[in-house]
């Protein structure tokens, strides 16, 4: 239950970080186009804001594309090591059944013998 409130969390925390950024991207357009500039430097203004928005939405992007990377890495190592671990105790499982029906094997050879 604590990994699912964790990962809600944390889908919350995305959400909230996009919005956020959005906000100051509408409120930065809004400033741009109430200030008093000519045309040009207002547009300028604009590709300036548009291109520090792109990039950091790229770059939020990339820590993305990374967490889930490094997130499947981990996924992919635990299955992995309970995959070996499931393969082990079948092996370790195999070989008792093996000892046990030599054993019964051996006892009853043994017990055809003494009568």
């Amino acid at each position: 239950m604590g990994h699912m409130a964790s990962h809600e969390g944390q889908h919350y925390n995305s959400n909230a970080a996009g919005m956020m950024m959005l906000g100051a991207a509408v409120g930065a357009l809004a400033a741009l186009l109430f200030a008093p500039k000519k045309g040009t430097e207002m547009r300028e203004d604009i590709r300036m804001k548009y291109y520090d928005t792109k990039g950091k939405a790229h770059d939020k992007m990339d820590m993305a594309r990374d967490k889930m990377h490094t997130a499947t890495d981990k996924f992919r190592a635990k299955t992995h090591d309970a995959a070996d671990s499931a393969k082990d105790m079948a092996d370790q499982a195999a070989d008792s059944t093996d000892r046990l029906m030599d054993e019964t094997e051996s006892s009853t050879r043994d017990s055809r013998k003494s009568m």
